[in-house]
């Protein structure tokens, strides 16, 4: 999936340096870099995530995304990035009960 994401967004960084410029192909090193890590990190951490705690990390990440859908529509006034740090207790809170 992560492979497909970065066709995606090499398609989109293509279709804005059109647009937009030379600006954009600067960008993309950095795009390189945060999703590179995000792989390493990922490929490190494999071995330590069973299914249910890919399961509990799946679940806060969609009650996240339902928050900043809801703050984007102007539902509600949720502070988002308080709640990220439940991606990552999720597992570990899991696994103790």
């Amino acid at each position: 999936t992560i492979f497909t994401k970065s066709l995606l967004d090499l398609i989109t960084s293509v279709m804005l340096a059109a647009s937009l410029g030379y600006g954009v192909i600067f960008a993309a090193v950095f795009v390189l870099v945060f999703q590179g890590a995000i792989v390493l990190m990922a490929t490190t951490l494999q071995p330590l995530l069973n299914s249910h705690a890919i399961a509990e990390m799946t679940c806060a990440g969609a009650v996240i995304i339902l928050a900043l859908g809801l703050n984007i529509i102007g539902l509600s006034k949720f502070k988002v990035a308080n709640y990220l740090p439940a991606i990552v207790l999720a597992p570990l809170l899991a696994q103790f009960m």
